[in-house]
């Protein structure tokens, strides 16, 4: 981060400089780490905002948040969608649920 004199400006007769700092051309990127409880764990086939379709509609959705779930020997992924827009409410779905095009909903 770098610093440049922006003005100087005057109290009671003593000048003082103002210094401001210059905004970075850095991109900043969010990280989420986890560390899975069981070496089966699998990537997830979709990512959060992704536009996704429920199989048997022709209504597309977002993906709003992604949980893996882990039991003994098992773990899988569930996307949370919301089917109204704008509620906080969220339903869970499976990747066996949901898919990328229009077209893989009609043979459902």
């Amino acid at each position: 981060m770098s610093y440049y004199e922006a003005q100087t400006v005057e109290s009671n007769g003593i000048p003082y400089i103002e210094y401001r700092t210059e905004p970075d051309d850095e991109e900043h990127f969010i990280t989420i780490e986890f560390k899975p409880l069981s070496p089966l764990t699998i990537q997830p086939q979709f990512t959060f905002g992704e536009q996704v379709f429920l199989k048997g509609t022709t209504d597309s959705f977002l993906i709003c948040a992604l949980e893996l779930v882990e039991t003994h020997n098992q773990s899988q992924w569930l996307y949370g969608i919301r089917l109204q827009q704008g509620t906080r409410e969220l339903i869970w779905f499976q990747e066996t649920e949901l898919t990328r095009s229009l077209e893989s909903t009609e043979e459902f």
